[in-house]
């Protein structure tokens, strides 16, 4: 049993990050984004000037009985188990309508016309840049779902290169190496989509692009682990596997009490004081995590840390138990866990 505050849970990935964080994407709408839909009589459209800066996300979502369409777009950081930490920025369209009578008049689409909202492509202007020169993989994908009678079209441009996808097409992928540095990459990214729909019937569309930008892990660098002062009974022990991408830290705990529950501490320095039971424990803990000894009293920790990073941090394992004396605390030496690049 293992239970992560969300630092734990996020300990890997912030690490991880440390490249990406060092990559600037902003956005800004290249033309009015806007979009509409219209049921009977009733209809609406919502937009967003030209010019409107924008980081992390924006929406704009047009709705009425019987129709809806959506634009949406934004960049920042992410990370998945799959690929990583990488930076993004995308461009996302859709629209619906449905009716349930046969003289049924709904409909769904993009423009770029504030005033009448006639059907038209919109776009969008994204920057990536860097502070420090960094190296990475650039993959671009477009891709998108309509049924039949709807239509949708991307399109992702920068310096001499055009991609486009439309409806009916498969999925259009590009993969580059690049550097990005502060002179930075501008992308143009357009969309079109519209459905409309007479009488009985659902119709719809939507579209994607998307942008990423993964930087490029170290291949070098090395870990250490240094053995604390003893404190009172468990003992903790570490090693380093260096793999592909990570540093495998792997900590063993031995002649601890039997299945007891345990915290791992973390410290960003490793300063211990004294319990009054003379247990040493860390003085300032940042996080850490639960966990169950063996029937044999040991337990196995795994921590995975990133290449191309220095690191500098101390871990402890921390027994408790319940006793007709109270709470009984047995705590293990500390380790500190130094990495370079």
């Amino acid at each position: 049993m293992k239970l992560q505050t969300p630092f734990v849970l996020a300990m890997s990935a912030m690490l991880a990050a440390s490249l990406s964080a060092q990559v600037n994407v902003r956005g800004e709408t290249a033309t009015v984004v806007g979009a509409v839909a219209h049921s009977g009589s009733s209809s609406q459209i919502k937009v967003i000037k030209a010019g409107t800066k924008f980081s992390r996300y924006f929406r704009n979502v047009a709705y009425v009985r019987g129709a809806f369409a959506s634009n949406s777009g934004g960049g920042g950081i992410a990370h998945s188990r799959t690929h990583g930490t990488y930076n993004y920025a995308y461009l996302s369209i859709s629209g619906r309508a449905s009716s349930f009578s046969s003289k049924g008049n709904a409909g769904a689409h993009t423009t770029k016309d504030a005033t009448k909202g006639a059907p038209g492509s919109i776009g969008l202007k994204y920057f990536f840049s860097s502070k420090k020169t960094v190296k990475g993989k650039l993959k671009i994908v477009l891709y998108g779902k309509v049924s039949k009678g709807a239509s949708a079209a991307l399109s992702v441009s920068f310096g001499k290169t055009l991609l486009r996808w439309k409806s009916g097409g498969k999925p259009v992928i590009k993969e580059m190496d690049v550097t990005l540095d502060s002179k930075g990459m501008t992308f143009l990214v357009g969309g079109q989509g519209g459905a409309m729909l007479k009488g009985r019937g659902r119709i719809g569309y939507g579209a994607k692009a998307l942008i990423t930008f993964s930087p490029k892990i170290s291949s070098g660098g090395s870990c250490t682990i240094k053995k604390g002062p003893a404190s009172c009974g468990p003992v903790l022990n570490g090693k380093v596997a260096t793999g592909n991408r990570v540093h495998l830290v792997t900590l063993s705990l031995t002649k601890a009490p039997a299945r007891s529950f345990g915290l791992t501490l973390y410290s960003p320095n490793g300063k211990m004081r004294a319990l009054r039971n003379k247990c040493l424990i860390f003085s300032k803990p940042i996080g850490f995590r639960i966990f169950r000894t063996s029937s044999t009293g040991t337990a196995t920790h795994m921590l995975p840390l990133p290449k191309g990073r220095n690191l500098s941090f101390a871990v402890q394992d921390v027994i408790i138990r319940l006793s007709r004396k109270g709470l009984d605390v047995k705590t293990s030496n500390g380790l500190m866990i130094t990495c370079k690049k």
